[in-house]
């Protein structure tokens, strides 16, 4: 790097110094892009934590007319294609497949009428919530909702450093530095007054990509409830679904009715929205995700080999990707938090005797295969 680029990013940074802690927040652990410059010296405002300064009714009608274009021209840019899935035929594909296996199940006759769609009103606000877990479900997510809705972008280094950084401005954004409390904090404060200006959001409340082997949803951060319980505004729960992640394999989506999650405790509602969203991924799965073993394992012995594989190509469809936030900004408990903090410890455990052996191989093997926090 120039010396000159050199000093241009100490000024960025400089300008940054309450807003993010290193400049590796904002260009990971790559060299900035061109881009990087002009969006870093331009779009630095979004992180601020007062938002009273960063929306305006004006701007919110200028980009409710742009995304009618992104509505109309979206598909094109997607690697993919996006087909919205019938929900009956799902259902009625899972009452078929459990007579199959012999189970005594009851047919609900709505399953065999066509799906209308979700319930929506088109002048009802909305909060959309996504599932997590490949480079295209932005975009999708925006096409599937029924009007403009604001992004909530946690991945700094694409944003400033890609063109998804100004498609996502024009469309609405809400910038969040997830390595800063003080801007998580805000970011639902941030939400919140885009919903009472009456514009809709969208959120991944898994919070990264779930790039887990045994969970088809990750725990959902509470921010989600928080903000839907003070503006009183309904979630619409939308789930995407591919076979190969990191192929340009059909996206198969599901939206869902709006759910009001004001009559629920914290723990019951993200419980419900998490096992709701599972529901529909585990019903995509079934019907178009069959494969065979030798399908799944390729040229590897081990199923953890391939699936590692798989996490390293789907990374690679990331221009801009930070591991010091992407393996460590899934939501924890608190218990779990000490839980893989003591398996670490053991795990860094050098002298080895008979005594500890097998509780130190134990905890590596379960670190190294935490695909979630490695990768």
């Amino acid at each position: 790097m120039s010396k000159l680029k050199e000093k241009i990013l100490k000024k960025i940074e400089k300008k940054y110094q309450d807003k993010i802690i290193t400049i590796k927040d904002l260009i990971g652990n790559k060299k900035p892009s061109l881009l990087f410059y002009y969006l870093a010296n331009h779009f630095y405002y979004l992180l601020d934590n007062d938002e009273n300064k960063l929306f305006s009714e004006k701007s919110m009608k200028r980009r409710e007319k742009i995304n009618k274009i992104i509505k109309k021209y979206g598909h094109s840019f997607l690697k993919s294609k996006q087909v919205f899935e019938d929900r009956n035929e799902l259902k009625y594909y899972d009452y078929q497949e459990q007579i199959k296996l012999g189970e005594n199940v009851v047919l609900d006759k709505n399953i065999l009428e066509k799906d209308e769609g979700a319930n929506l009103k088109k002048d009802e606000i909305y909060i959309w919530i996504a599932n997590h877990g490949f480079k295209d479900d932005a975009l999708a997510t925006v096409l599937s909702a029924n009007k403009n809705a604001y992004i909530l972008f946690g991945s700094l280094p694409q944003f400033y450093n890609t063109i998804d950084g100004i498609i996502s401005w024009i469309n609405g954004v809400i910038l969040v530095n997830r390595k800063v409390a003080s801007s998580r904090e805000s970011s639902i404060k941030k939400c919140i007054t885009v919903l009472k200006m009456g514009k809709d959001i969208i959120i991944y409340p898994e919070g990264v990509w779930n790039k887990c082997t045994d969970k088809l949803l990750l725990h959902l951060w509470p921010g989600i409830y928080k903000i839907a319980k003070e503006t009183n505004v309904r979630v619409v729960p939308v789930i995407h679904y591919k076979k190969d992640l990191h192929k340009n394999d059909i996206i198969h989506t599901v939206v869902d009715d709006p759910i009001d999650l004001t009559k629920y405790n914290e723990k019951e509602a993200l419980t419900y929205l998490r096992d709701k969203m599972a529901y529909w991924t585990y019903l995509m799965m079934q019907k178009y995700g069959k494969t065979t073993r030798d399908e799944l394992l390729k040229d590897h012995y081990y199923s953890v080999e391939a699936w590692e594989e798989q996490l390293k190509e789907r990374i690679k469809t990331v221009d801009y990707y930070d591991p010091e936030i992407e393996t460590t900004a899934d939501y924890q408990t608190k218990k779990e938090m000490e839980y893989y903090k003591a398996l670490q410890d053991i795990a860094k455990i050098k002298n080895i005797t008979p005594k500890n052996a097998h509780s130190i191989v134990m905890a590596r093997k379960i670190i190294r295969n935490n695909f979630q926090r490695r990768y």
